[in-house]
């Protein structure tokens, strides 16, 4: 395939001897060159477009065409400048002046190749003298104006015949410009969603209108889903991405006329069927009752309707308040009570809201209990004890540890991008929901999260890779900030250190690597590397000195070639001193008139090191760092690091740190060993784990203070199974409160077969079977649960075992009714096999004196009469 991708040449250098002043600011303009890149399946395979694929993958599901025969044609008009900044220094600069989309640009009958314009652009240069290729340089940039943009800073010493050689050749976008693509295709996606509701209510309006005038509250449901249906088409139209003005493909905007009509007509004939009625509270009850079943209608079709139009018909199941909606509810309210009706509405609300939250859908139960504040304030209902605040705040926390769990089974997964997405998500829904409340309850919240991202980085560690482990950490530290979290400070504090330690290490080994083969200035370049690392990390790595001692070495050398400069002059150790124009040494440059100014600038570094010397032996490590460091600065200003008297005084400071640093190690351990056998005497093992990794670590990460920590190593090593059980259980109530107790209960039966494997004896613990774990709960919506999934299982002993916690349990008669149909059912087929068992007395056992149950008594005994008929 010919390249079209059309390659330009320019000059890169003109070196103007004498004349420097005059290319300075000279900028060399070329001609305009075309390129065309393609957006397919196939050209994301090749090139490895994540992002790409994912823009195509969202276009095709409006498109007629299938996935892998969509192509979209990105044609690029642009130019490349030069920018000479000096002799041997340039700036390239990059112009796009036109991108035009062609191709499967539509979406739904919608022109979508606007939101199509990529934003980031690859592209490769090679340089040229004469015809030999000089290097090449990779590009990436991100284009969003039409504007000069500066790619590339050249700083080659080339000559006049050099030339550079560069094309575009590859694209893709950024997370704003896709997110508005995606937002452009919700936006049509609503349009037809708000087209489909119009239709089905024209299509209900000629079916049922006898129907709705005979019943009130069918009025009124039907009224409020027309009233909806206005306020989605009005906001539909003003989007001004749809330009409807130009193409209205389904007619939207003719379609509001429709809707104005049928509402004027349904308001009318409301007034009219309320008036007919009486208007008590009995009316006012059946029209809530009769609203919430439609919004729960709603709520039910947007989990099996087209995901498309989902989102459309869940905001259909909220309120959506006005003054409309206020005056309906008073007109069916009795004359003297005007708010019954709302009030009605407010508890069905409450109570569908609980039903929601229980089944831990905290999204929609929030939507249904903001509802239910919305007409809290409006009539000013009382709030008992702030019950209903209670229930938000719970709700929210409910959604924040749900967006928590996927990002933390994202990491596990390996799946960064959508953990980093559900991690952004948590923190900004902690940003806008920020409360008292929802702090009060935040810091265990993050703890899974945080421990991810730990293990994350800890495993980079183990692969060299310390830069992805940093970025692991900070991301550790920042949840931990934002959730309120210090449980794991020290451990996060511990990665940080394990992985900067080890970039400064392999700093140190490359300068002894340079050292032993005699390439001191190498060396030295690389312990400066090194120990300005130390600086910038200083918190961390204060007893990291296996670069100072390297650098004393290099020091020694320094000054034996100072006392011989004619003999090193054109030796290595020349390069390590630095010379003056003329070629004198800068040790001897100083001169001694300067001596007596030398000798106050020791005494002053001298003193600076004493104070943090005093600093040190009173255990402020901090004060007597930023008094070293301030030593550090002294000693470069006045030129004093080649002074023995200084060199040395340094060497005792470090000494002195160390030895203090040891010893608070020391004292650290001592006071976690005193812990962790409280703990164990105890039998408190919550924090035991950590507590024995921290002792370890004291250990591994500061090796030079020679701590002994083989009791804690024996002792992480004997509770291992311990912390794996730990582990474990946390993964199964992890999937408990995330899926739901009857998800849960197979993986919870299977654990409790396992649970010996965990040797729990040992620790003298015993294991909280699904029953045990049932009982301490008290919780009769999770014994439902399990009970309802060994109806489906069909396993009658294990029913009637678990429907002994029910009995001490609350629920309700018509919470159970539909489940207690199920069991009487399955054990009155089960004991009708045995000829003479007693029903009443087999009934009676089961169902004890609960009344609650007598549903499942009474449907069992005739339905053991209606089996034995029929032998």
């Amino acid at each position: 395939m010919k390249f079209r991708n059309i390659l330009f040449s320019f000059f890169l250098f003109e070196l103007l001897s004498g004349f420097s002043s005059q290319y300075l600011t000279r900028l060399y303009a070329q001609d305009l060159q075309s390129t065309t890149l393609l957006l397919s399946e196939n050209a994301n395979r090749i090139n490895g477009q994540i992002v790409n694929q994912s823009i195509l993958n969202a276009l095709s599901l409006g498109t007629i065409k299938p996935l892998n025969q969509l192509e979209i044609k990105v044609n690029l008009q642009y130019s490349f400048h030069i920018k000479q900044l000096s002799e041997n220094s340039s700036e390239v600069f990059i112009e796009i002046a036109d991108v035009k989309i062609d191709g499967d640009t539509y979406y739904r009958s919608f022109p979508v190749h606007m939101a199509l314009k990529p934003d980031i652009y690859t592209g490769v240069s090679a340089l040229y003298e004469l015809s030999k290729q000089i290097t090449t340089f990779n590009y990436t940039f991100q284009y969003s104006n039409n504007k000069p943009l500066k790619i590339l800073q050249l700083e080659l010493n080339t000559s006049k015949n050099a030339t550079l050689q560069s094309n575009i050749n590859g694209f893709s976008f950024s997370e704003y410009s896709k997110e508005k693509f995606l937002e452009l295709l919700s936006k049509i996606n609503q349009y037809w969603s708000v087209n489909s509701m119009i239709d089905s209510l024209i299509s209900d309006d000629s079916k049922h209108e006898s129907a709705f005038q005979e019943d009130p509250s069918e009025m009124f449901a039907f009224t409020e889903k027309l009233r909806k249906a206005k306020i989605f088409t009005m906001e539909t139209i003003s989007m001004n991405e749809l330009q409807l003005s130009s193409a209205d493909p389904a007619q939207l905007i003719e379609k509001v006329i429709i809707i104005d009509r049928l509402i004027l007509r349904y308001s009318t004939l409301y007034k009219a069927s309320v008036s007919k009625n009486e208007r008590d509270e009995l009316l006012a009850k059946k029209l809530s009752d009769t609203y919430v079943a439609s919004l729960i209608g709603f709520y039910a079709e947007a989990s099996s309707a087209d995901f498309r139009d989902s989102d459309l018909i869940l905001k259909a199941s909220q309120l959506l308040v006005d003054d409309d909606l206020f005056q309906k509810l008073e007109l069916a309210s009795p004359v003297d009570n005007k708010q019954l009706a709302a009030f009605y509405l407010y508890k069905n609300l409450s109570r569908l809201g609980d039903s929601l939250f229980d089944k831990s859908d905290f999204s929609n139960a929030l939507n249904f209990f903001h509802d239910a504040k919305e007409l809290e304030s409006a009539y000013g209902f009382l709030n008992q004890n702030g019950l209903l605040n209670n229930k938000v705040e719970a709700a929210k926390l409910g959604l924040l540890k749900s967006y928590l769990r996927i990002s933390t089974r994202a990491i596990e997964a390996g799946n960064q991008m959508l953990a980093n997405l559900y991690r952004e998500k948590s923190s900004k829904y902690l940003q806008e929901n920020l409360s008292d409340n929802l702090i009060s309850n935040l810091s265990d919240q993050s703890d899974d999260l945080i421990l991810s991202y730990l293990k994350k980085g800890n495993d980079f560690i183990s692969y060299q890779r310390y830069v992805d482990a940093i970025q692991m950490f900070e991301k550790a530290s920042s949840i931990a900030r934002n959730f309120y979290s210090t449980r794991f400070n020290d451990r996060i504090t511990q990665g940080f250190f394990s992985a900067h330690r080890a970039i400064f290490l392999d700093l140190v080994n490359q300068a002894q690597q340079y050292y032993d083969a005699g390439k001191l200035s190498e060396a030295s370049h690389r312990l400066d590397q090194a120990l300005n690392y130390r600086l910038d990390h200083i918190h961390l790595l204060r007893t990291s000195t296996e670069a100072t001692n390297l650098k004393n070495k290099l020091n020694t050398l320094y000054l034996t070639a100072q006392m011989v400069p004619a003999q090193s002059e054109k030796s290595e150790f020349h390069n390590l001193t630095g010379s003056s124009i003329d070629g004198t040494s800068e040790y001897y440059s100083t001169g001694l008139a300067n001596f007596q100014n030398q000798e106050q600038h020791k005494i002053l570094v001298l003193q600076q090191l004493k104070k943090a010397q005093l600093k040190v032996w009173g255990n402020s490590l901090d004060d007597a760092w930023i008094i070293y460091e301030e030593a550090l600065e002294s000693r470069k200003n006045f030129n004093l690091n080649a002074d023995g008297h200084i060199r040395k005084a340094f060497e005792d400071l470090d000494q002195k740190i160390i030895e203090r640093i040891c010893l608070n190690n020391r004292f650290r351990y001592e006071d976690l060993m005193n812990m962790i056998k409280q703990s164990i005497t105890a039998k408190s093992f919550e924090d035991l784990k950590e507590q024995l990794e921290e002792a370890v670590g004291l250990g591994v990460n500061n090796q030079g203070c020679g701590l002994d920590v083989s009791e804690a190593m024996q002792l992480n090593e004997f509770y291992k199974p311990l912390f794996q059980y730990q582990h474990d259980y946390g993964e199964l109530l992890s999937q408990l409160y995330s899926l739901g107790m009857y998800q849960t209960v197979e993986a919870y039966l299977i654990f409790d077969q396992l649970s010996d494997t965990y040797q729990l004896n040992r620790f003298g613990i015993k294991h909280l079977t699904l029953r045990d774990f049932l009982m301490k709960q008290n919780n009769s919506i999770f014994t439902i649960q399990v009970i309802s999934y060994f109806v489906d299982k069909m396993n009658v002993n294990e029913i009637v075992h678990y429907l002994e916690l029910l009995h001490d349990q609350s629920f309700t008669r018509s919470q159970t009714f539909d489940l207690q149909q199920k069991i009487a059912t399955l054990l009155a087929v089960a004991d009708s096999a045995d000829e003479i068992f007693n029903p009443e007395e087999r009934i009676s056992i089961v169902t004890g004196s609960d009344e609650r149950l007598n549903d499942l008594k009474n449907i069992y005994l005739q339905s053991v009469k209606k089996l034995r008929r029929r032998k």
